[in-house]
């Protein structure tokens, strides 16, 4: 799953990467990431924290195995490498804020339209944008995400969800340009203004 968040607190989830694995190694897995990447740096490289055992094949965890491959890619000239690791499954923090940013996105209607005032103040709504087109698994996921009779997360369809759940509990997701170097520098800006098409 690959995502940007705005300077505007807007996050869009762009693309999605879903291959079986039983026919894919990590190398091809990683390759196609790279491929779909582009030239764009990723500040945050998340994995689900079972990568983080040993492989008793090779004594290596995947993760290694990915930062590995990525760093011989980046070597090679395609995409811009980065650094992966697992995400925290402590917290539910990453849930609530998701849900906070679909009522939002429901509110909101549409992209670049979360600006709210009062009292004279302007704020900027946390709003989440999906790709209607490049992510029809992630869509699907969140139409489907629910929870059993304990209130506790349904394991079935929510890989995508759970994926989003622990960027958005990370402390680095965080805008990091003012919005007119965002339009300036980010080649998907015009995109997401223009070509879009969401799930709401």
């Amino acid at each position: 799953m690959l995502g940007t968040l705005t300077p505007t607190d807007e996050m869009f989830v762009w693309d999605e990467v879903k291959l079986p694995h039983a026919t894919y190694t990590t190398e091809m897995i990683v390759h196609e990431i790279a491929e779909r990447s582009g030239n764009l740096k990723y500040l945050i490289n998340l994995i689900d924290p079972l990568a983080n055992k040993i492989q008793s094949n090779v004594n290596t965890t995947v993760v290694e195995d990915i930062n590995d491959e990525f760093s011989k890619l980046k070597r090679e000239g395609i995409g811009k490498g980065g650094y992966w690791e697992s995400w925290d499954t402590k917290s539910v923090y990453g849930r609530e804020e998701f849900k906070k940013r679909l009522k939002n996105s429901l509110k909101c209607k549409e992209p670049y339209s979360n600006i709210e005032e009062k009292d004279g103040v302007v704020t900027f709504l946390p709003t989440a944008w999906i790709n209607y087109e490049k992510c029809p698994n992630v869509r699907k996921s969140i139409a489907k995400w629910s929870t059993n009779v304990k209130g506790e997360p349904e394991q079935l369809h929510s890989h995508f969800c759970t994926a989003i759940e622990a960027v958005l509990k990370d402390i680095r997701f965080k805008a990091r340009m003012n919005i007119q170097e965002f339009e300036i520098h980010n080649p998907y800006a015009q995109y997401f203004h223009t070509e879009s098409r969401v799930a709401r």
